[in-house]
């Protein structure tokens, strides 16, 4: 009964997960929330291998789909806490091991955004649920069965509407900055599935890391940099990393959505124009100020919001796209790419979880609010005992990290890894703890 990577992902619906995360916690209020807890808390792997390349029953589909609602977040906070662990390493000059957590948080992304869309990659025994509450069974190994998953599920029609419209950026949709560009609703589909497949997370070779997670972890490093102490590029990226979400306002990812809008009208000039030369930048630009006019906006908001585009895309945001191209194989290209996925698969989960509060019972989101408390305290960013309801405590406690650390090293005199670490190490630390952003990112 199993069939191909590519029949399995395109039938794959997301319907059936939530409707399943509708129900989560009515009947089982404690972890894992599902409706009979005793067949998958502690074997939920096993339970789904015991039913592999068979028919699955209806009264089994739904636990298949509440799997799934589950593993959307799990796979996503899993692969926050993967990226702390590997900034933490990058930091201390640890490449080989910041590559080979990055990679993983990589992993845990797809499989998230996967998982989102009905799809389950469970080693060999990995399956899809399409509309009509039907299973479909396909093998694979879980590194090369995701990366094939997920390059088939990036070309779906329907996929470059969903994640423009999962990113907002001054109160419009990705959507509705395609259109502000002059992209024609024929040519709409063409581009932005163009966009998708050429931004800095190529969807389509993001298994390549997987070649390079290899090499860090079982070869012995011969290259120049091996023993080489902490590079200043590398910390200036990772700093940009932190800023990107520490200086976002009630966005919390403000500058990174803009860095892909800005890269969005660079997509369309070429597409247009041949080029994104200033000339075919400054027609783009054009295009979205008349959008923003008829959009009731007055000249002097239009002026201020194009300036914040191209501000991004000449600035930082023109050394994130560069150092996270796909041809970049340095530890710092691998954690930008896992960075970019995980806040892709954030923004899918957080537009899934506003369909899930709207057909939950009361409108309530009971269950996701007790997951991320726990995971809260499990990361040691509250109290035991401490149950958040407004999770933007953690946004100021990363704010006053990153203050902290600015005095702290504002009169240093040249770049001296170990003076950090011995003078700046507590706000240092803190701001490695990107769990905080795995939580932030779907209560937006």
């Amino acid at each position: 009964m199993a069939t191909t990577v590519a029949i399995a992902v395109s039938t794959a619906s997301s319907r059936t997960v939530i409707n399943a995360g509708a129900t989560l916690a009515v009947t089982e209020p404690n972890w894992p929330f599902v409706t009979t807890p005793e067949l998958l808390l502690n074997n939920g792997t096993t339970y789904i291998n015991g039913k592999f390349d068979r028919q699955v029953l209806t009264a089994d589909l739904h636990i298949f789909s509440e799997y799934l609602a589950l593993a959307t977040i799990s796979h996503a906070l899993d692969g926050w806490r993967f990226l702390s662990k590997s900034i933490y390493a990058i930091l201390n000059g640890a490449r080989k091991q910041a590559i080979h957590l990055a990679y993983y948080a990589e992993l845990r992304a797809a499989m998230s955004i996967l998982a989102e869309s009905g799809i389950g990659i469970n080693n060999y025994k990995n399956f899809s649920i399409n509309n009509q509450n039907q299973v479909s069974w396909f093998p694979g190994r879980t590194h090369v069965a995701t990366w094939e998953a997920l390059a088939t599920w990036s070309t779906k029609r329907d996929v470059a509407e969903k994640v423009l419209d999962s990113i907002n950026v001054m109160d419009l949709s990705g959507s509705e900055w395609a259109d502000a560009c002059g992209v024609s609703a024929k040519n709409k589909p063409l581009i932005i599935t163009d966009w998708m497949q050429n931004w800095s997370i190529d969807l389509k070779r993001l298994k390549d890391d997987s070649d390079i997670r290899n090499i860090a972890s079982y070869q012995v490093h011969l290259n120049s940099d091996t023993h080489e102490p902490l590079k200043q590029s590398e910390f200036n990226f990772i700093k940009i990393l932190v800023s990107s979400w520490s200086d976002g306002g009630s966005g919390f990812l403000d500058w990174i959505d803009l860095v892909l809008i800005a890269h969005l009208c660079q997509t369309v000039s070429i597409y247009l124009y041949g080029d994104a030369a200033p000339l075919s930048i400054n027609k783009i630009y054009i295009s979205i100020n008349d959008y923003l006019l008829k959009r009731g906006l007055d000249q002097n908001t239009a002026c201020e919001m194009i300036w914040r585009i191209e501000e991004v895309r000449i600035n930082d945001g023109a050394e994130m796209l560069s150092e996270t191209r796909i041809t970049n194989t340095s530890a710092i290209s691998v954690i930008g790419r896992a960075f970019l996925l995980l806040r892709l698969s954030g923004a899918l989960n957080r537009k899934q979880w506003e369909e899930i509060r709207r057909l939950s019972p009361g409108n309530t989101d009971r269950w996701q609010n007790t997951l991320l408390n726990m995971y809260a305290r499990n990361s040691n960013l509250i109290e035991i005992g401490t149950h958040l309801t407004d999770f933007s405590v953690l946004f100021a406690d990363q704010n006053d990290s990153n203050e902290d650390f600015d005095v702290l090293i504002k009169d240093v005199v040249g770049f001296e890894p170990k003076y950090i670490w011995d003078e700046c190490s507590e706000p240092l630390t803190s701001l490695c703890r990107f769990e905080r952003l795995g939580i932030l990112v779907v209560n937006q």
